[in-house]
């Protein structure tokens, strides 16, 4: 049995409400994106889920989410195979071909499969490469964003006390 450590679906909306605010073609984006999102945050499977490419970075207008799903191993086969049959519109890497009106998103999904031989290190450097150096992954999903959006929202909460007061 996989130990499930996901950050609150509430919390999660709040970190992607506040990475998207920034530009309507932003909010517009993530309104078509985040229930799939949310979704796909909730497989049993995926452990981590990262925010990555231009809708990581301060690009006014990405033209789709990119989102990097790194899952529990090892998958059995069948595992693996409902993850893919399920998500493969949104995996274009993998080759495979589909038409837009089946993608219900505009969401670009990479799994470790579908990075095709490049560690997180080498994406991570094309991004920077890309997006400036200041550019990195944002986490959305994994024990280690639900702690850092828990100290989000307290300090947030104590600032609201503050002006209460």
């Amino acid at each position: 049995m996989r130990a499930q450590f996901k950050l609150a679906s509430e919390v999660r909306k709040k970190i992607l409400q506040k990475v998207f605010s920034s530009s309507p073609e932003r909010e517009a984006l993530l309104k078509k994106a985040e229930p799939l999102i949310e979704e796909i945050a909730n497989e049993p499977t995926v452990k981590r889920l990262y925010l990555a490419g231009s809708s990581a970075s301060k690009k006014v207008a990405p033209s789709d989410i990119d989102l990097i799903a790194r899952r529990d191993w090892p998958l059995s086969n069948a595992e693996s195979g409902a993850f893919f049959d399920k998500y493969a519109p949104y995996m274009p890497d993998m080759g495979m071909v589909f038409k837009p009106e089946e993608k219900k998103a505009p969401l670009h999904l990479i799994t470790e499969d579908s990075l095709k031989g490049f560690a997180p290190k080498e994406y991570m450097k094309e991004g920077k490469k890309r997006y400036g150096e200041n550019y990195k992954w944002l986490r959305i999903a994994s024990i280690l964003a639900a702690l850092e959006a828990m100290r989000v929202v307290k300090k947030e909460k104590g600032k609201e006390k503050d002006k209460e007061d």
